[in-house]
């Protein structure tokens, strides 16, 4: 009887570890899903947000062009005016 009761106890603390293991490991699984699923939401806002700065330059580029391109077509005239001139 005193080998049972030994043997019951043994097996009882050994299942308790391996369900304690098992929970751990539940705990990091269910973690690590919701680090991915942050990351992975974090990478899509990034993405978003990347392509609003990329047509916000796209549109500013776009408008320095308009503005600049009379003022260096000027410039452009004034030098070709001068070197006629010059000669």
């Amino acid at each position: 009887m005193i080998h049972f009761v030994f043997f019951f106890l043994c097996r009882c603390s050994y299942t308790s570890q391996v369900h304690s293991a098992f929970d751990k490991i539940q705990r990091q699984k269910d973690n690590n899903a919701k680090v991915s699923a942050d990351i992975i939401r974090s990478r899509k806002d990034v993405n978003a947000l990347e392509g609003v700065l990329h047509r916000t330059y796209a549109e500013l580029d776009a408008l320095l062009f308009k503005v600049r391109q009379p003022i260096f077509s000027a410039f452009a005239l004034s030098v070709r005016e001068e070197v006629a001139l010059s000669r």
